[in-house]
């Protein structure tokens, strides 16, 4: 029979037996037995301050409780396992030793002391554990030392010796201040569990690494890592803010499985390693990376998602697996190097306003509209079809080779165009001349702005409702000066022949019939006058002049009209639509009559 009924009988006895000897007049002087007591006390020399009944161990002072009585235990080192039941209050009055196990039952509260609580055994928790802004601290010399059950800790240091192995199994924790992994040189086992920090401020410290499997930094919480490498086996989401050392690096390592990145926060990591096999999507949270290396390991990647990636330190791509980066951001004097010549996509916008060294390998912009601010300079840049990198008036150098499947869309900076000012030069996205200007005649043309979009879709050249038809030009121009009042001005516009090949611009025409069209916004219209066409001896680009405009609004490029056969003619009328001329021609009566009675001859 359990010790307390045996109380509860030995109780029931004892008032009967004392009920029965006291109606008869009988005395006696044996003992009553002895009741549990509400409040027992541990103590291991046996003082417990005075206070009784003392217990020099954990274990007979909650043996000798209340089911729901109170245990206090005095600071001291005690080598045992504790097991406290259902109901029982156990309250360290000091920094407190526990050599062995400590097992909180459900129902059961566990207050630990506000200073440094040593446990060498297994940590389970099936009840209330109030931390009191204490230190938890486990110090296992061999073995496996096991944390299982929910459990908030103020401050958790990891102190196991060399060989052990602190196995976090399934449990769900929470950090409200620090976690530390000093000493030793044991394994962190995170199991499958999830480590959550609430503080701030809070901290990972250490000079030890720590291994997560879902680490979580909660709503409102600051938590900074300034030693200590971490390494994630499953997922990161963050909703505070996480601010890693320089010095410090994040790996994501687990084969075969897709890591995560969540949650609304700011997020900060030192350097950043995917291990093979392994890979790690961004979804939406954006990182910033201020350490020496950003590397994706041979089978292993990275996706950006529809994040950002912020480059705040010396960082170079490193190793070779998939770069598959959203936006990217080199922030003011900091740096992103490829020394590794990793090939790389960027599927949103690039800004750089610190420096880019591209080595050898291949960025490719596989987005649809994006935007590059800062100038680059490139080895290989690729846009993929369906994709318009506009550049804004930054400009891109490409030392290798352009492959422009897309469009490059750039803007000119605003030139003083005046009457005997000269000719004026525009570039493209590319740095290479797309367009020239000259005033001939009229007041000042004033700032003038070009829009150039290289290897635009012949779908999108729109004029009013209208768009230009046949084969024109992949190359499109937007030419804005201020004043466009009584001017006139020769203007050259380049294009790139490709001859069919990639980024191929002249779509099939040649400089033998070539002219310029004009949107007068309402439809296209093929201008004419002398026209002078040539290649550039340096860029390659091909090129059409004309002199005398004096309307300036969209331009294109398109075939002119072939050599038309001698005619004799009656009547003549022309009327402009769309791209081309349409002629209405109508014969005399005679000549008709003529052919008729030749082709009645010849039947």
């Amino acid at each position: 029979m359990k010790r307390q009924e045996w109380r509860n009988k030995d109780r029931k006895v004892a008032s009967v037996v004392v009920f029965v000897m006291i109606v008869s007049g009988v005395t006696f002087s044996a003992p009553i037995p002895a009741y549990a007591a509400p409040i027992t006390y541990a103590d291991p020399a046996g003082n417990c301050g005075g206070n009784s009944p003392c217990h020099t161990t954990i274990a007979a002072a909650l043996n000798d409780t209340d089911p729901n009585g109170t245990v206090y235990v005095y600071a001291a080192t005690y080598t045992e396992n504790v097991s406290i039941g259902s109901g029982v209050n156990v309250t360290l009055l000091g920094a407190t030793n526990l050599n062995g196990s400590l097992t909180i039952g459900s129902g059961t509260t566990f207050n630990s002391t506000s200073g440094i609580f040593n446990l060498s055994g297994n940590w389970i928790n099936s009840g209330t554990f109030n931390h009191n802004n204490g230190t938890v601290r486990l110090n296992g010399s061999s073995g496996t030392q096991t944390i299982s059950g929910n459990t908030t800790f103020y401050d958790l240091t990891i102190a196991i010796g060399s060989g052990v192995t602190a196995d976090f199994g399934t449990s769900s924790l929470g950090i409200v201040h620090n976690l530390a992994r000093t000493t030793g040189t044991g394994t962190m086992n995170p199991g499958t569990g999830t480590i959550t920090f609430t503080g701030a401020p809070g901290s990972i410290t250490g000079a030890n690494a720590k291994t997560f499997y879902n680490l979580v930094i909660d709503s409102g919480a600051n938590i900074t890592n300034d030693a200590g490498n971490l390494t994630i086996r499953r997922d990161f989401t963050n909703n505070g803010t996480f601010t890693q050392s320089s010095t410090i690096s994040t790996t994501f390592d687990n084969t075969s499985t897709t890591h995560t990145l969540a949650g609304s926060g700011s997020t900060t990591f030192g350097s950043v390693s995917i291990a093979g096999g392994t890979t790690v999507n961004a979804g939406s949270h954006n990182i910033t990376v201020c350490g020496s290396s950003f590397s994706v390991s041979n089978g292993g990647a990275f996706n950006g998602g529809t994040a950002t990636v912020t480059i705040d330190g010396t960082t170079a791509l490193n190793n070779a697996g998939a770069y598959n980066f959203n936006s990217v951001t080199i922030n003011a004097g900091r740096s992103l190097s490829n020394p590794n010549n990793r090939n790389f996509s960027v599927s949103g916008n690039w800004t750089n306003n610190g420096t880019f060294s591209s080595g050898t390998g291949t960025v490719t912009f596989n987005g649809t509209s994006q935007t590059l601010t800062g100038s680059t300079t490139f080895n290989n840049l690729t846009t993929n079809s369906g994709t318009t990198l506009d550049t804004g008036t930054s400009l891109i150098t490409v030392n290798g080779t352009l492959t422009n499947n897309g469009a490059l869309r750039h803007t000119t900076p605003a030139q003083n165009v005046t009457t005997g000012g000269g000719t004026f030069s525009f570039l493209d996205a590319v740095s290479r001349t797309t367009a020239q200007l000259t005033q001939t005649g009229g007041s000042n043309m004033g700032n003038t702005t070009l829009v150039t979009t290289a290897h635009i879709a012949p779908t999108n050249y729109a004029c009013g409702t209208t768009t230009l038809g046949g084969a024109p030009v992949r190359r499109l121009f937007d030419l804005t000066p201020t004043n466009t009042t009584g001017v006139t001005a020769t203007l050259r516009l380049y294009f790139y022949d490709g001859a069919g090949g990639a980024g191929d611009e002249a779509n099939g025409n040649t400089l033998s019939n070539i002219a310029i069209f004009h949107c007068n916004g309402t439809y296209w219209s093929r201008w004419s006058g002398a026209y002078t066409t040539g290649t550039d001896p340096v860029t390659g680009y091909r090129y059409v002049e004309l002199p005398d405009v004096t309307e300036f609004s969209p331009f294109a490029i398109g075939g002119g009209p072939g050599a038309p056969t001698a005619v004799t003619l009656s009547d003549f009328t022309a009327r402009t639509e769309e791209d081309y001329t349409r002629l209405t021609i109508v014969f005399s009566a005679a000549i008709l009559i003529m052919l008729a009675i030749v082709l009645a001859r010849r039947a």
